[in-house]
């Protein structure tokens, strides 16, 4: 995307006086075009990594923006608009590593051989000769055996010729690896007048060239901190601010993780491990989180009750926890005519059967709420549009089981159905969970109805 501007294109035109830096009020590569397509795709697949995005172990948040694009906006802010904009929209892409190289550079997964064939089919028959088998039927044909370097030159081959969404398939993301080639750096500088090495280096020199200073970059509404984590990633000075302060607290801890690297948490004294084992003697010694079994508490589980006109009373839907084999876990609905609800089970270890009528059977299915009482049923807007503004929204616990999350708004009220409970098995007790898995020891998870002594153990508090 190109976009027309006004002002003088040369960097240089823009110097108020000789005391001003060089490209001070000059105009910046983003004002003159942005390569949405691409950022767009890369900020698409950052998205869909999940746990694997960097800064989600970090603390989860919804709404995050993408690092690329923040380390986007940021370069293209700092970058000049020269007299080529071609050549501009190159190094910008260079630096982004979304250039063809950089692209190569990145790529980490091979592409599997039926892809591979698909591309080789269209390709002229000299080409198709040297990579499949003669042997093959022309109904299957195969890639024939290469050696090390056809491979890689078929890989070579047909990754090039792939759209660019379809490449981000097999490469990490340009943040997983150190930045733009060696060799791509000599171009870099060539253009923009610097003599950097890395990204570190190069927005320094910019923002000397364009403010007389290292870029500052503030975010007044930081939230999980990605503009002030990314701008510091990349050499800035980095400034934020939340009203929430958990917002705050997670900004914070990310660029402290980032300003120490590998020291943030160092594996020997002070570090996880010990944290951890630390927190595990003080509760056990408060005597909290532990039935008379020892068991410890790891989650509550709770569900949201809804009553209705038409209905008896709702609960959540019966699946608590499908995640494998060995955690097959459901809430049985139990009706107790004399205080009109149900009492919830949790059972454990359930048949496939049971699970499946489980999750054809919930209370909520189709945008309507059903009672599993009397079978009747009612639509959840009238429901939701129930109660006051003071009653409070509350989703499901089965989010990760394929049932549909639950907000309501009516005469509600919560309970804690399960707890996850860990049960150690020959475990010591002075050993945290971390300490305790790296020696060896077992820890089992259970499901289980809380007693009136696991709810008083909860609420209890030195």
């Amino acid at each position: 995307m190109v976009v027309k501007n006004k002002r003088q294109a040369s960097p240089l035109a823009a110097a108020a006086s000789s005391d001003a830096p060089p490209l001070a009020g000059a105009p910046s590569f983003i004002e003159h075009q942005f390569p949405v397509a691409q950022v767009s795709a890369e900020s698409y697949k950052e998205r869909k990594a999940n746990y694997s995005q960097t800064l989600t172990g970090l603390g989860k948040w919804w709404g995050r923006k993408p690092l690329v694009l923040v380390r986007a906006t940021i370069l293209g802010l700092l970058l000049p608009a020269t007299g080529d904009p071609k050549r501009d929209r190159e190094v910008f892409l260079k630096l982004m590593t979304m250039d063809d190289r950089g692209l190569t550079l990145r790529k980490d997964k091979s592409i599997p051989g039926s892809r591979l064939v698909e591309e080789l089919l269209i390709l002229p028959p000299s080409v198709q000769k040297r990579f499949l088998d003669p042997d093959a039927s022309s109904e299957e044909p195969r890639v024939k055996r290469l050696s090390r370097e056809g491979r890689e030159e078929l890989q070579h081959l047909v990754f090039s010729r792939m759209p660019y969404s379809e490449k981000l398939q097999y490469c990490r993301r340009p943040e997983q690896i150190a930045g733009p080639p060696d060799e791509a750096w000599a171009e870099i500088n060539a253009h923009l007048g610097t003599a950097a090495a890395s990204l570190p280096e190069l927005v320094e020199e910019l923002g000397r060239k364009r403010f007389g200073h290292r870029p500052r970059v503030g975010d007044s509404f930081c939230g999980a901190g990605s503009v002030p984590f990314e701008a510091a990633r990349i050499g800035c000075d980095a400034y934020g601010s939340d009203l929430l302060p958990v917002a705050a607290l997670l900004t914070l801890g990310r660029v402290e993780h980032r300003r120490r690297g590998r020291n943030a948490c160092p594996p020997g004294p002070g570090g996880p491990a010990e944290v951890f084992g630390g927190r595990d003697r003080q509760v056990i010694e408060w005597g909290i989180e532990h039935n008379e079994q020892g068991w410890a508490a790891d989650a509550f589980l709770y569900c949201v009750e809804a009553s209705s006109s038409r209905v008896w009373v709702g609960a959540c839907s019966a699946v608590v926890g499908h995640r494998r084999k060995t955690h097959t876990i459901r809430a049985q609905l139990v009706p107790d005519n004399s205080s009109r609800c149900f009492k919830i089970e949790i059972q454990e270890g359930v048949s496939a059967e049971r699970m499946k009528h489980a999750k054809a059977s919930g209370t909520v299915r189709d945008s309507r709420l059903w009672c599993p009482h009397c079978g009747r049923d009612t639509p959840i807007d009238p429901v939701r549009r129930q109660g006051t503004a003071q009653t409070p929204m509350l989703v499901t616990i089965n989010r990760n089981c394929g049932c549909g999350r639950t907000m309501t708004r009516a005469a509600t009220r919560r309970r804690v159905p399960g707890a996850a409970l860990l049960h150690p098995l020959g475990r010591d007790p002075g050993l945290g969970q971390q300490r305790q898995r790296r020696a060896g020891g077992k820890i089992r998870r259970h499901y289980r109805t809380p007693t009136a002594e696991d709810l008083q153990a909860r609420s209890t508090r030195p």
